[in-house]
């Protein structure tokens, strides 16, 4: 689960009862072991992994469809995987500042920031360059930082403290800190409204979201979800929120027009990451029970199960949406599995680091690095 202030070292995600504490961070923590402890069942109707077998980064009937770069951070070895996914082989691996966890990318792929959320994990975010996939700068925020993401016109970074109940405006021209927003408690992810002047953050322990005026950055207006609200995403008109409600084990829609939850799609248990397709008609949403919940958000149904494995984590589709990256951790070694949106059958899984939390995706070439 994204929104975790106090972590153990697993391969898990999730979060405990609000504490001080600064232990391990992995993707999943506390409420993932607990609940892996307690046993997850798992809703029938299950896709099966129609290629679980091919498990080669490079196999040649696998290649992804454009030229782009998927960025994975790697929570437990203080990296940043690159991979490019035309020929899904890891071409870098970037140190970073210890438990990076959330990741977005600018539209044209320049750069790319990165949280830090994990045990020890100094208060800021790093910026990469990706022609150089290098670190360039440092940028100060809150404590504890999980979710990031952009504006439409990539000129400001909103990252949400959770451990400072906080919300970070960034100018990414300057790389400073424009303001600091007072947020309800333990801010986890956050996301913004293309061309509505709003964010939006789900807030893990009061069970709601947030709502904020980028204008005045002011929180708004706040919306009861379901229970343990995880990671969200805004369908490309901004009149919808997708979020992930860890212990509901179901997905919140909201109207942004109303502010209010206009209904509740049941997925897997243990829903974390959520990625939309381009177009916003598919929802892809990734449970620690080893499956992703792929919805239609027309039918406001579950479409399709997906068997990935041990406990994924973040999801992000790729521009023409013909593919899906899934970030998981079934051993010492994390995965990206991709998946093909046509079929919602698993074509392949690539190594990538220790305990993979977010993938973002970039349309520039990765190839010659």
């Amino acid at each position: 689960m994204r929104c975790r202030r106090s972590m153990i070292m697993t391969p898990s995600a999730g979060r405990p009862p609000r504490q001080k504490a600064r232990t391990a961070i992995m993707p999943g923590g506390p409420v993932v072991a607990l609940a892996l402890a307690a046993g997850l069942s798992v809703a029938p109707g299950v896709v099966p992994s129609a290629m679980a077998a091919i498990y080669s980064p490079a196999n040649a009937g696998t290649k992804g469809t454009t030229n782009g770069c998927a960025y994975v951070t790697n929570a437990g070895s203080d990296t940043v995987s690159v991979i490019n996914t035309r020929t899904n082989r890891v071409v870098a691996d970037i140190p970073v500042a210890a438990g990076p966890t959330g990741i977005a990318a600018t539209r044209n792929g320049r750069r790319v920031y990165v949280t830090h959320g994990g045990s020890g994990a100094p208060p800021l975010v790093s910026v990469i360059n990706t022609r150089t996939n290098a670190e360039i700068d440092t940028i100060p925020a809150g404590q504890q930082s999980f979710g990031v993401a952009l504006d439409r016109s990539g000129h400001r970074a909103y990252v949400a403290n959770d451990g400072s109940d906080t919300v970070s405006v960034i100018d990414t021209r300057t790389n400073s800190v424009r303001a600091t927003i007072p947020d309800p408690i333990t801010p986890a992810d956050v996301a913004v409204s293309p061309g509505r002047h709003r964010a939006y953050t789900a807030n893990t322990l009061a069970n709601i979201v947030a709502v904020i005026d980028t204008r005045t950055n002011t929180v708004t207006a706040t919306i009861p979800v379901g229970r343990a609200p995880n990671q969200l995403a805004v369908s490309p008109s901004g009149r919808r929120v997708y979020v992930t409600n860890f212990r509901s084990d179901n997905v919140s829609v909201i109207d942004t027009r109303t502010n209010t939850v206009t209904a509740s799609v049941t997925v897997a248990q243990g829903p974390e990451g959520i990625g939309l397709s381009p177009n916003g008609r598919r929802a892809y949403v990734a449970s620690i029970s080893g499956f992703v919940s792929v919805i239609d958000t027309r039918t406001k149904a579950v479409v399709a199960t997906i068997d990935v494995g041990t406990q994924p984590q973040g999801v992000a589709v790729n521009r023409d949406g013909r593919l899906a990256y899934v970030t998981s951790t079934p051993g010492p070694v994390g995965k990206v599995t991709v998946i093909g949106t046509r079929t919602n059958a698993v074509l392949t899984t690539i190594d990538v680091g220790v305990a993979p939390f977010a993938v973002a995706l970039t349309p520039h070439r990765c190839g010659g690095r």
